[in-house]
């Protein structure tokens, strides 16, 4: 199988390639910047909506199987904000996204900084075949980044169960818990029975 990945994020494509390799994945996944993936518009009202934008977009360019995602960071406290705006919270880079988030929820105790990164994965055979599916991962936002691993909100998303944050895990245990990991291991399950 060949599928074209919607995504020019190059830390997100490193991840899905890894994350491929660990499912076993035979197939062909053709990516940025082997072919030209143009920006895209994300208007959608939710992740699925985004992850389906981005699919049908690419899927229009070229005719083949596409493979998308929209990913994000989910916080309680702020009604599910930053969610699909995690990438442009401020208006910034990563870095200026967690200073937001860290002033945004300064003062509010550990018990209430429960949050989730959820990842929607867009299978998109043709307008009739759309596929969608789903990984979540839970932790608690720190006031403070630790670790130097990962990328976008992961020094401050602090894994309970592991005492660390998303930093501070290797490439190769994140590529086993993440969510987009459950996301798109989801999808190589799917995908070896059809």
């Amino acid at each position: 199988m060949e599928i074209i990945l919607a995504s020019k994020n190059l830390h997100k494509i490193e991840e899905i390639k890894n994350i491929a390799f660990d499912n076993k994945f035979e197939g062909d996944i053709l990516c940025h910047p082997d072919i030209e993936i143009p920006e895209i518009e994300e208007n959608g009202k939710s992740f699925y909506d985004n992850a389906i934008i981005k699919a049908e977009y690419i899927y229009n360019l070229y005719k083949k199987p596409v493979l998308s995602d929209d990913s994000g960071l989910c916080v309680q406290k702020l009604n599910g904000f930053p969610g699909i705006y995690s990438s442009r919270y401020s208006g910034g880079n990563s870095q200026k996204n967690i200073e937001k988030l860290v002033i945004e929820l300064k003062g509010v105790k550990k018990s209430d900084r429960k949050a989730k990164f959820v990842c929607v994965v867009c299978l998109y055979l043709s307008p009739e075949e759309i596929f969608l599916f789903t990984g979540e991962v839970y932790g608690i936002i720190l006031e403070k980044c630790i670790g130097l691993n990962g990328f976008g909100y992961d020094p401050v998303f602090y894994l309970p169960d592991y005492k660390l944050t998303m930093a501070q895990i290797s490439s190769e245990q994140k590529n086993r818990i993440s969510h987009r990991s459950l996301a798109f291991s989801r999808f190589f399950k799917f995908v070896d029975k059809i």
